[in-house]
This record gives structure tokens, C-alpha cells and sequence, in this order.
């Protein structure tokens, strides 16, 4: 009967990791750290694995910024076989501080607990260790005299060194940009190309058989959760191969213009036209190695809501050579979805659960006056007015027909004429379906 110690257990990636895990080893015991900010996430780990799985999971208390992780003592057992470090600060916006307690000291933390339990060392590290490295970064590649263009790329870099130079028996994944889940489209956050969703989302409003200009501006890589947290559940339960480090990511890559095709099937985009993209790629790079531009660049970015960093990440021209992991995984069946497949249920759950500006859609329950597209300034009955947009005549309070009734145009408002219906009394007031 195995037993694991996994850090980062109620993040994201790590409570598809844990549900996987609990339904491979049914006999397996699976110590799940916590922290005291965790608790109402790490109860959700516990609704989601159900009465069958959940026995399996152990909370133990503690944090991986402090030495020993602050485990009290006969907590955990004095021997693991897997310690499963997936906890780390994964936003590129986070402060630099924060970054090297989480992502360096806590990893040096948790080798240190490993070392002392007896166990193999599996630590999810990412893509990022590749910087800005130019042209192909294989399983094999580590310092290639990159440049780190973030305190995130280096401190993930700095992690995956202290594991590799560490006595304790490692292995070591690589996920690229993680999205949401391939079945479902479920994801917890706006990260990555999520960013650039609402602006993919304006192309819908092109005929369909068009075909739109898109430049191919770089290479980006994602996967889906289930496939990152399938993989590492099955390189974990499978014989161990101390020293292999394992690229999660899409043998290809894709650009802007690839995950544009595979979502846009969700709000009826036009087809891209592939247009010469080198020019526009230096322009844009040439940008943000320019101070001054960059800090123009910068703050156009946050007032649009994107963090500065993700515009600089599709013009890294790094590719990732996944091969060999792609041999193993296929032996312990584990397949990548593709993209098309999945990509418009990305967007579809990005558009119902995600997006900031779903709150201000129109719904179709409510009166007319209620619509943020276009409607009337106030109610009936209402005291004050505010401005407004100009509505078509003829709009009605619900889809209803036996609730249907015709509101006013603005212009009707102050001075009605033949073609206009004056407001009805407060009597005889709109009914909605609210």
C-alpha cells in the first residue's frame, strides 16, 4: 500500500491531481497539506471525491514557507514513499518577494521533508525554466544560458535546481499553460489566453464566411487539466526512473491563430486569413524592449485588464520537444485531447463563469427598461432619469406574447407623437418573468 504527501493539493491542478490519484491506488493513503487559508477549498477536495475516495485523503496542517513546514510532530508517518510538490505561486504578477518564499524557499522546504521521509521527490515545475530561450528546449535541457524575463520564470527555474542538485531520488514535470478541463471547460481562473478571450469574442461579430487577416505573431503552448493531472498520476503510480524530467505540453505548440480556430466555433467566428507575421512580430517585440514605449505599452494593458507580462509571451520564440514524454505517456495510456475538440468548451465556461463582464449582459427575463443594450433611462414610475442609449421603437418588456407591451423611445418621452405610445399607469405595469 503506497502512501503520498502532496503540497498544493486544493489548488487548481492539484485537486484534479487528487481525485485522480484516490481512484488509481484505492488502497493508497494520500496526505493532503493544508493550510489554515486552504480549509474551505480543501472541504471542496473532500465533497468532490465522494464517500468512496474521500477516507483516503489525510489533512495535515502546515505551510511550505516555513522550515519543516510547520507539521506538528506525529502528523505524518515516519516514511512516505511519494512526496507530490505542487504548491507554488503561479501568477507572473505576483511581487518578486512572494514569488522566491513560495517558489524557491518552499520547494527547499519540502525536499528537505522528503529527504527525511524516505521518498521520491516529484516536483511539478513548468515551462517557464526556458525563459526566453530561442528555438527548441528538450526533457534534457535545463540551463541553456537563458534569460528570465520574470521574478516567475526565474524562481521556477531556481526551484527545479535545488531538485535537481538534491540527493533525494526526483522526477520533474514540465506543464505549459494549463486551461481548463476538456470535458467540461471548467477552469477557476483568467490566466494565459484567457486574457485575450473578450477580444476573440469581437471577431463573432464578422459574417461568419469571411475570412478575417490574422498574424501569427509566436508560438504559445496549452494543455487542458485533466491531461496534465492524468499524466502525473500515472508517471507517480508507475515504476519510478529517478533523474527524467517530463514535458505536459502540445508536441506542436500553437499560435494566437490556432486557438483563435479551435474557440471560434463557440460564438460563430469568421476563418482566419494567415497574413506575413515576422514584420509585426519584431515591431511588437521591438516594443517591449523599449522603456518608454513599454511603459505606454504597459498601461494600456492593465486599463484593458491584461497583465503586461502576457503580451510579451507569445513572441518568445521557444518550442518545446515533448517526444519522449509523449512515448511514455502513450504506453501508460494517457493521450492529449486536441485542441479543436475541447476549445469551445473553453470558451463557453470562460463566458458563463469567468468573464468579468457577464454580469452586464441583457437577460431576456427582464423588463425592457432593465437591458444594458438598449433601453429607456429608468422604469415606469421611477423619479429620477439618467441618459441613455437610443432604442428601436417597438422594444418590448418580455419575449412573452401574452406579456408583451411596447415602451417608448426616448424621444417620446418629452414630446409624444402618432408614432409613439405614451407610458401606461403605474396600474397596469409591466409583469416579467424576474
Amino acid at each position: 500500500m503506497a502512501s503520498y504527501f502532496v503540497t498544493g493539493g486544493t489548488g487548481f491542478i492539484g485537486r484534479a491531481v487528487v481525485a485522480r490519484l484516490a481512484a488509481a491506488d484505492r488502497e493508497g493513503t494520500i496526505y493532503l497539506l493544508v493550510r489554515d487559508a486552504s480549509l474551505p477549498r480543501f472541504e471542496r477536495v473532500i465533497a468532490d471525491l465522494g464517500h468512496e475516495l474521500a477516507p483516503q485523503v489525510v489533512p495535515v496542517a502546515g505551510d511550505i514557507t516555513v522550515s519543516g513546514l510547520g507539521i506538528t510532530p506525529g502528523d505524518l508517518p515516519e516514511h512516505i514513499d511519494h512526496v507530490i510538490h505542487l504548491a507554488a505561486v503561479y501568477d507572473m504578477e505576483a511581487p518578486e518577494d512572494l514569488q522566491q518564499l513560495s517558489n524557491v524557499e518552499g520547494t527547499r522546504n519540502v525536499l528537505a521533508l522528503a529527504q527525511r521521509l524516505g521518498a521520491t521527490m516529484h516536483h511539478v515545475s513548468s515551462l517557464a525554466v526556458a525563459g526566453n530561450h530561442e528555438g527548441w528546449f528538450s526533457e534534457s535541457d535545463f540551463d541553456v544560458a537563458q534569460y528570465f524575463p520574470t521574478p516567475y520564470h526565474r524562481t521556477k527555474y531556481e526551484a527545479e535546481r535545488l531538485v535537481r542538485e538534491s540527493s533525494v531520488p526526483w522526477q520533474i514535470y514540465r506543464p505549459s499553460i494549463v486551461m481548463g478541463d476538456s470535458m467540461t471547460g471548467a477552469a477557476d481562473k483568467i490566466d494565459g489566453p484567457y486574457y485575450f478571450f473578450p477580444f476573440l469574442r469581437l471577431m463573432g461579430t464578422i459574417p461568419h464566411h469571411l475570412h478575417v487577416p490574422f498574424a501569427n505573431l509566436g508560438y504559445t503552448n496549452v494543455v487542458p487539466v485533466d491531461f496534465v493531472a492524468s499524466a502525473i498520476v500515472a508517471l507517480v503510480t508507475a515504476p519510478a526512473t529517478p533523474g527524467t524530467v517530463y514535458h505536459l505540453a502540445d508536441p506542436k505548440g500553437q499560435s494566437m491563430a490556432t486557438i483563435y480556430e479551435a474557440i471560434a466555433p463557440a460564438f460563430s467566428g469568421p476563418k482566419t486569413l494567415p497574413v506575413p507575421s515576422a514584420p509585426l512580430g519584431e515591431f511588437a517585440a521591438r516594443i517591449g524592449r523599449r522603456n518608454e514605449l513599454r511603459a505606454l505599452r504597459d498601461t494600456v494593458a492593465r486599463q484593458l485588464g491584461i497583465p503586461p507580462s502576457i503580451l510579451d509571451h507569445p513572441f518568445y520564440n521557444t518550442r518545446f520537444d515533448s517526444r519522449a514524454t509523449h512515448e511514455v505517456l502513450d504506453r501508460l495510456g494517457v493521450a492529449l485531447p486536441n485542441l479543436k475538440s475541447y476549445g469551445p468548451r473553453l470558451f463557453r465556461y470562460w463566458a458563463e463563469h469567468l468573464d468579468p463582464s457577464r454580469n452586464r449582459r441583457d437577460d431576456p427575463r427582464a423588463p425592457s427598461w432593465a437591458s444594458t443594450s438598449c433601453s429607456p433611462a429608468v422604469p415606469p414610475g421611477s423619479a429620477g432619469r439618467r441618459r441613455s442609449r437610443p432604442c428601436r421603437r417597438g422594444r418590448t418588456s418580455s419575449s412573452s406574447p401574452a406579456n408583451r407591451r411596447t415602451w417608448p423611445t426616448p424621444s417620446c418621452r418629452s414630446r409624444p407623437s402618432p408614432g409613439c405610445r405614451a407610458y401606461p399607469r403605474a396600474s397596469s405595469a409591466p409583469t416579467s418573468a424576474m
